[in-house]
């Protein structure tokens, strides 16, 4: 009980830390679009959204393939949709990785099919306007050289770049 208690725990705090992740890497890629639309930071910002897109996704057991298959869960109109009306979409997923937090997920169970839905839509959006290829390579490059020799929480919280 004690061992299925802590399991729910760490799956509580990591799917609120990256799914607030997602939408505050969203924010800056907004915050961005205006000035700096071309530049390699840009691409790397999208990048960062797209690797919490795939922390998610993981966390649930979400596969690439189960993306692809659920194209038809997409809220938006690909043709018309715009990065601020995609952004208002998503809240509702921050509300949900809050809520789990705050009650857990005994509590507020996460819904799968729902996370799919958000998670399909944002990356169709960026799959129409971005590079993402290049964006994660980006991205990639950059976590390899912040973490030459593989992730640690420590240098995270006291990394300088």
């Amino acid at each position: 009980l004690i061992e299925a208690q802590s399991k729910t725990e760490k799956f509580d705090k990591w799917f609120s830390v990256w799914v607030q992740d997602v939408i505050g890497e969203l924010g800056e890629v907004w915050a961005m679009i205006y000035n700096e639309y071309d530049s390699p930071e840009f691409l790397t910002e999208i990048g960062d959204v797209i690797w919490g897109i795939c922390a998610v996704s993981l966390l649930l057991g979400i596969t690439p393939q189960d993306i692809i298959a659920a194209k038809h869960l997409n809220m938006n109109d690909t043709a018309n949709s715009s990065l601020s009306g995609t952004v208002r979409k998503m809240l509702p997923l921050l509300e949900m990785g809050k809520k789990v937090l705050r009650d857990g997920s005994i509590l507020r169970p996460v819904n799968r099919q729902e996370v799919l839905k958000y998670l399909v839509t944002l990356l169709d959006f960026l799959n129409h306007r971005y590079d993402i290829l290049s964006a994660t390579r980006l991205t990639t490059a950059k976590l390899l050289a912040r973490y030459p020799n593989g992730y640690s929480a420590d240098e995270s919280v006291n990394r300088s770049v």
